[in-house]
């Protein structure tokens, strides 16, 4: 009743911080099976619920057979027509406009498109976005007790069904290629990056925004790009600018059982990323020269300077 209900609410944006939780909690249990996200989120649900629960995986176990006696709803389709099992996903423009209205368009690696939009829920962030301004705050008393990784669990709890189903297809069908991913947002939302859907971090895909109206030309990946690569070799060497906003080298804090400093938010997967797209550019022979901005350097001012 829980995942139904935030569905149904969504349509409306008309949603409470219970109904968030409850949706999450639902969706660790019976979606992702993921009892451990669902013990973590166990503590925000409301007191007599958490109560009545108890343990998660006892809970799962008696009631998972009772889901379809309970509810007479038609089964969702997870995945748009024309998505079959040979679709290897290369390319994913992912829009949400103004209302919430999620699209999405994909391309295979034989060129094929299948694209559609997602009615039975609308995208509503304030929540989630509550959580990340928490856990990558200053405050050193946290109102969440979340990792990174469990974090980033969340998001892709977050996302419909649907979504994550296209996800799944990337992390199994497409090992051998660099799926490019492009959202096109009103405006900035939590950042799709941190998805963690228990292998990966999006970082491991190509990934842009746009913000605002999508492109009258439509969303260009960087096919177009390694075309114009001979052109660019040509006129002469290239400056490389690096931006580092993944707060890997801060803010720290001592440590006083390893006597060091540490990061108060670790994030293995963005600084080896970071560390990779540096050692990358370094080796290069059309690199002229490589400045890196990381932590407070990374202003607005330095970027544009």
């Amino acid at each position: 009743t829980c995942n139904f209900l935030w569905k149904f609410k969504s349509l409306f944006f008309s949603l409470e911080q219970k109904d968030f939780w409850r949706m999450l909690f639902y969706r660790a249990l019976y979606e992702q099976k993921d009892f451990k996200l669902a013990q973590k989120i166990l503590p925000n649900l409301e007191k007599n619920l958490k109560n009545a629960i108890g343990d998660p995986i006892l809970l799962h176990n008696e009631t998972e057979s009772l889901k379809r006696e309970i509810y007479s709803f038609e089964e969702e389709k997870l995945l748009f027509t024309g998505f079959e099992e040979a679709f290897v996903i290369k390319q994913m423009v992912f829009r949400i406009n103004h209302d919430g209205l999620i699209s999405i368009r994909m391309i295979s690696v034989d060129e094929k498109i299948v694209e559609g939009k997602i009615f039975n829920e609308y995208w509503n962030d304030a929540h989630i976005i509550d959580i990340y301004n928490d856990i990558f705050s200053d405050n050193k008393e946290k109102k969440y007790d979340l990792s990174v990784n469990e974090f980033g669990k969340l998001i892709y709890l977050f996302l419909p069904i649907k979504i994550r189903t296209f996800l799944e297809q990337f992390e199994i069908k497409s090992l051998n290629i660099t799926p490019e991913i492009y959202f096109i947002l009103d405006e900035m939302t939590i950042p799709f990056e941190l998805v963690y859907d228990n292998n990966f971090f999006l970082l491991k895909y190509s990934i842009g925004y746009v913000i605002g109206e999508p492109p009258l030309g439509g969303v260009t990946f960087g096919g177009d790009v390694v075309e114009k690569e001979g052109n660019l070799t040509k006129e002469g060497k290239t400056n490389v600018l690096v931006i580092d906003s993944i707060n890997s080298a801060g803010p720290i804090r001592w440590n006083e059982q390893t006597k060091a400093k540490e990061l108060i938010f670790p994030f293995e997967s963005g600084i080896n990323e970071f560390n990779y797209i540096t050692e990358f550019f370094n080796k290069r022979e059309e690199v002229n020269q490589i400045e890196v901005l990381m932590g407070p350097n990374s202003s607005r001012d330095n970027i544009l300077a």
